[in-house]
């Protein structure tokens, strides 16, 4: 006889409920059907950090769909849809991540990736001195942020081919001429 019925459960499931109105010799009825599951939570991982140059790769759970997304264009990430997509931030970000269950819930979450710019070394594995420009000397990216270091190279028998204080990413890949 109430309008604002409410109805509470307990346990997850399907449920079907009648709503009945009469008026003397007329009634009517409507089921109304409810789908009760357990909220699925979102857990996009703990926040992390990341040298300037480097990538990591994020650790979602709790969704059967995921949808990573941030407020950094463009988005940084290796795939948007699947749980632990490899991020490769230029700057501290904040990526959502939105999953959804099986019925349609969704939860959101987020994890902060900082970007630390501390001049960590990339060494180039490429190197190809053939004078056109590209790759021609051998390049260790942040170099010039340790102008007193010690470079050596050696061959895959332990013989020195090349050694220099202060290196400039100069080197040709030249060895007695």
């Amino acid at each position: 006889t109430n309008s604002n019925t409410t109805v509470t459960v307990s346990q997850k499931g399907t449920y079907t409920y009648r709503w009945t109105e009469g008026s003397g010799v007329c009634m009517d009825f409507a089921d109304v059907t409810v789908i009760y599951s357990l909220l699925n939570t979102a857990n996009a991982g703990i926040d992390t950090s990341v040298s300037l140059g480097n990538s990591v790769t994020l650790d979602g759970q709790g969704g059967l769909i995921y949808l990573w997304s941030s407020h950094i264009s463009p988005l940084t990430l290796s795939d948007s849809i699947i749980s632990d997509p490899v991020a490769s931030p230029i700057i501290t970000t904040t990526y959502y991540m939105t999953i959804t269950d099986a019925v349609g819930c969704f939860d959101i979450d987020t994890v902060v990736v900082e970007v630390l710019v501390d001049f960590n070394f990339i060494v180039s594995n490429i190197m190809t001195p053939n004078g056109d420009g590209f790759n021609d000397t051998w390049y260790i990216d942040n170099i010039e942020f340790y102008p007193e270091c010690d470079v050596a190279i050696y061959n895959r028998y332990g013989n020195q081919l090349y050694s220099v204080k202060g290196y400039q990413n100069d080197w040709k890949g030249k060895h007695n001429g």
